[in-house]
């Protein structure tokens, strides 16, 4: 995703990211860049239960710079990620295997 508007609290990815395969865990690497400050929050679905949390503390991170965070995830798991405000965000994501990148 590259300079796409993104509105405040929204699900940044259209289709929640999946463990790829048959993997049993995986590593989700978020790097993320928005042009308004605000936080950053995960939200993980396992067995149909959903959970939200902060990434990075809670922290405001200021407009225009750039963040990096992982998330790990077991297979059947779901993730997605928002930000407190709107703007225009960039977002790569990494699928990261038994610490191999």
């Amino acid at each position: 995703m590259h300079n796409q508007a993104v509105g405040a609290g929204a699900d940044m990815l259209a289709t929640a990211l999946t463990p790829a395969g048959d993997r049993e865990a995986v590593t989700f690497r978020f790097q993320v860049l928005c042009s308004g400050a605000g936080v950053y929050s995960v939200t993980l679905i396992r067995a149909a239960v959903t959970v939200v949390g902060t990434a990075l503390g809670g922290a405001v991170i200021a407009a225009n710079d750039w963040q990096q965070f992982d998330v790990h995830v077991h297979s059947g798991d779901s993730v997605n990620i928002r930000h407190s405000v709107g703007g225009n965000v960039t977002l790569r994501v990494r699928e990261i295997y038994g610490g191999v990148e």
